[in-house]
Order: structure tokens, then C-alpha cells, then sequence
């Protein structure tokens, strides 16, 4: 959950692919970064990236019965 007061910048996004380029090298650089309030999330707090995938590229996510927040896929789904 970001911080109180935080907002997200064009400048923020390219910092943040920088850092990703700089750990993981030149490859691993995202095209675009976004921020939302949350990611789903199971109960023992494991992030469900099927479901954040299947709903960046505007499928069905399938089941999510396991899935703590399942709201945040909107939030997702409004991002891109």
C-alpha cells in the first residue's frame, strides 16, 4: 500500500524501470511502470500473478476464490 501523500510521477516510472535495468540488467527493463493501491494477494500473502497478468492483457483471471483482495484487479484493469 503506498504511503500517505504519495503520488506517482512519469519521473517515479522511469527511476523505478531504471533500477530495474540496473539490478537485473538491460533486459529485464520494463516498458512502463504502474502503480496501484494493491495487488492480489492469497491468504498467506503470496501475490497472484496469473490473475494480475490475465487482467493486464484483458482475460478472464479465472478462479480467484483464494484471492484475499480481489478488488484490486480492478484497479489494475483501470491502470492499463
Amino acid at each position: 500500500m503506498p504511503s500517505p501523500g504519495f503520488k506517482p510521477s512519469e519521473e517515479l516510472a522511469t527511476e523505478v524501470a531504471g533500477l530495474v535495468a540496473g539490478e537485473l540488467g538491460k533486459a529485464f527493463r520494463p516498458d512502463r511502470v504502474l502503480f496501484v493501491p494493491a495487488l492480489p494477494k492469497t491468504r498467506s500473502a503470496k501475490i497472484v500473478r496469473r490473475a494480475v497478468r490475465a487482467r493486464a492483457l484483458g482475460e478472464d483471471p479465472g478462479d480467484l476464490s483464494s484471492v484475499e483482495n480481489p478488488e484490486s484487479l480492478d484497479a489494475i484493469a483501470q491502470a492499463v
